[in-house]
Order: structure tokens, then sequence, then C-alpha cells
């Protein structure tokens, strides 16, 4: 019985050094090279007009005073988010 014991600790000692071997972190591809890709975050910005109420006072032909909505326009940057997949 102590000998099938042996046997047996022989055995998967063994099978976990050729799992070891055969997984030591060597990997092989079909063009011959190895490469490490991995995405990067990009953030570009666009430049976007934008509309926006502004109130303004107006004199009438009479001197009296109002307030107007007016609609103007604004030029701003907004953040455009890219992932670029980089190798090397």
């Amino acid at each position: 019985m102590k000998q099938f014991l042996n046997l047996q600790t022989a055995l998967a000692a063994a099978v976990l050094a050729l799992a070891i071997g055969l997984g030591s972190g060597q990997t092989a591809s079909a063009g011959g090279s190895c490469h490490t890709c991995k995405y990067v975050k990009v953030v570009t910005y666009k430049s976007e007009v934008k509309p926006y109420v502004k109130w303004v006072k107006v004199v009438d032909d009479y001197g009296c005073v109002h307030k107007v909505k007016k609609i103007c326009y604004r030029t701003v940057k907004v953040p455009v988010v890219k992932w670029v997949k980089v190798c090397y």
C-alpha cells in the first residue's frame, strides 16, 4: 500500500511539473511575433454652437423700458471620448 501511495505521489508531481512547463507564459501567434494590446482613453474637444436666452432692456419710442427675450449663441467646447487600441 505504501508503494502505491509513493507511485501516486510521483505521478501527481510529474503531471504538475508538466502543467507548469506548458503554462509558463510562452505564447505564439501566427505572425511569429507577440503583441501586447490595450485600449487607451483619448479625450478630444469639439466646438459646438449652443443657443441661450438673454433678457435685454429696450426703450421704446415713448421712453418706456421693456424687457425683451433675445436668443443669442455661444461657442462651447464639448469633450469627445474615444477608445483607441494601442499595440506594442
